[in-house]
């Protein structure tokens, strides 16, 4: 059992958002929409769609300014049912899959649920899995103690 699994449409819908910003040298920001999920006692997270706005963002940095919020806010009405924010995504174009002191920071203020997750897309980095052709590097976390530990994801239909 994985401890993340994500809607190919959200994880398609983050790379091409990161894509194009990574053509800028810009990082990129979005949310984590979905369901904390139980089944025969294991807990895992479903992540259904991606969701993001304007954000003011640089080659190594990414926030979302204020205005941001309420434009979320609008996407999400009605939107949610069960769902819920399960965690962030953001991208490190060239730099890797890792969260930063920065970024454990963030997760620690605004996604510190113990369903909640991070994760980290380069879209400038590409990974073959099992004999597949080449995917954008991306992994997910969750916090860990003092740190981050990585966890499992698979990519849904």
């Amino acid at each position: 059992m994985f401890d993340v699994y994500v809607k190919q449409s959200a994880v398609e819908k983050a790379e091409e958002y990161f894509l194009r910003l990574a053509s800028q040298r810009l990082e990129g920001m979005g949310l984590l929409i979905g369901v904390n999920c139980e089944h025969n006692g294991s807990r895992f997270v479903m992540v259904n769609e991606f969701m993001t706005t304007d954000t003011t963002s640089t080659a190594v940095s990414v926030r979302f300014p204020p205005s941001a919020f309420e434009k979320l806010s609008q996407q999400l009405k009605g939107k949610l049912g069960e769902s819920v924010v399960v965690g962030w995504c953001h991208s490190h174009p060239s730099y890797g899959c890792f969260l930063s002191s920065t970024d454990v920071s963030t997760q620690r203020k605004f996604f510190n649920e113990d369903f909640h997750v991070a994760a980290v897309f380069d879209p400038l980095r590409k990974e073959e899995f099992s004999g597949k052709s080449a995917v954008m590097s991306k992994r997910f976390y969750r916090l860990n103690g003092n740190g981050y530990a990585e966890v499992s994801f698979a990519v849904i239909k």
